[in-house]
Formats: structure tokens, C-alpha cells, sequence
């Protein structure tokens, strides 16, 4: 499981402007989050299904959310577009990621695909959500 979370944090880290990803460990709840914004927190999750006493076909889920420390949110529309803009700059780093992930698939992952999008507000800062469904062949009994 260490390579496939190594390959999905390496693939959030490299989207555009994200400055930082890691494995989700309750980073946001904090008053002060040790995050660098805007940044991705990864989640993952596996069902498995025995094929031979050593290997397993699973099916995985990946919950990325993406998180900005925003001052201020001025999404109105009596807001100038430009402000808008800006406070709306969470969800391009979202789709960035999304770009990343979206479809990808090597020699240990079969393609992933976005089953969900939310965009919230976690204690103050504007994230944004997504869960991707993935399969693998998980034969690290036999190593």
C-alpha cells in the first residue's frame, strides 16, 4: 500500500500551485494546521477480493481534499469578477489535481476515476473534496 499512497501524494504534489501533499491526518481540525496552503490530504481506502491465498483483485478509493487559507472569501455577485476570482483560486488548484489523477493508470494501478466532488468550508478554509475509485492487484502477501 506504501507505493500506491507514495504515487497518488506524488501526483497531488505535482499539480499546479499545490504546495504541499500528504496522507490526511486530521491536519484541518487543528487551529493552526502544519500544512503549507493550498495543499492536498489523501485518504485511502480498499475492499479486496481473494483470488489465490496470496493475492487479492481490490478496488480502492482515494479521498483528496484540497484546502486554502483564504482571508477573505468574496464570491457575491457584488463582488468585482477579479475578487471572485481570486477567492475562487481553491477550485483551480482542485481541478489541477484533478487533472493529475483523473484517468491515470501504471503497472500497478488500474485508471482512476472521480466519482465525487464537494466544495466545503472546513474550519474556516475553503476546501474542496473529491473521491476517485481505483483497482489493483494486491500480491504483497507474497513478498
Amino acid at each position: 500500500m506504501t507505493d500506491i499512497f507514495l504515487t497518488f501524494r506524488d501526483l497531488c504534489a505535482g499539480a499546479d500551485g499545490i504546495k504541499e501533499a500528504d496522507r490526511d491526518n486530521g491536519q484541518l481540525n487543528q487551529a493552526n494546521p502544519a500544512v503549507n496552503f493550498p495543499c492536498a490530504l489523501i485518504k485511502l481506502t480498499f475492499n479486496g477480493s481473494t483470488l489465490t491465498t496470496k493475492t487479492q483483485q481490490c478496488k480502492g478509493s482515494l479521498q483528496v481534499t484540497v484546502a486554502h487559507n483564504l482571508m477573505k472569501m468574496e464570491t457575491t455577485s457584488l463582488a468585482p469578477d477579479e475578487a471572485a476570482q481570486r477567492s475562487l483560486a481553491f477550485v483551480t488548484y482542485a481541478n489541477n489535481v484533478y487533472k493529475k489523477l483523473q484517468g491515470y493508470a501504471d503497472a500497478m494501478i488500474n485508471y482512476t476515476d472521480r466519482i465525487s466532488y464537494t466544495d466545503m468550508n472546513v474550519n474556516g478554509l475553503a476546501t474542496v473534496v473529491m473521491t476517485f475509485n481505483f483497482g489493483f492487484l494486491d500480491q504483497s502477501a507474497e513478498d
